[in-house]
C-alpha cells in the first residue's frame, strides 16, 4: 500500500485492516475457485471447497464497511 497509514488515527487503521481481510478474502476465494476447476478432486474434496467458500462469504459479509 503507497499510502501511509496513521497508527494513531482508529477509522484508519480499521479502514486498513478491512480492506486487507477484504483482499485475502479474494485471494483464498480465486484458489478455491481454481480447485473447483480440477476434474479430479473427490466429492469430499469438492464438498470441502463449497463449505469453505460459504464460509468465505459470511466472513466477507461480517467485515465492517
Amino acid at each position: 500500500m503507497s499510502e501511509k497509514i496513521d497508527p494513531s488515527n482508529q477509522y484508519e487503521v480499521e479502514k486498513s485492516s478491512t480492506l486487507y481481510d477484504i483482499r485475502e478474502c479474494q485471494k483464498r476465494m480465486l484458489d478455491l475457485e481454481r480447485r473447483l476447476e480440477n476434474p479430479t478432486l473427490s466429492e469430499e474434496q469438492m464438498k470441502d471447497v463449497r463449505t469453505a467458500i460459504h464460509e468465505l462469504f459470511e466472513k466477507l459479509r461480517d467485515i465492517k464497511t
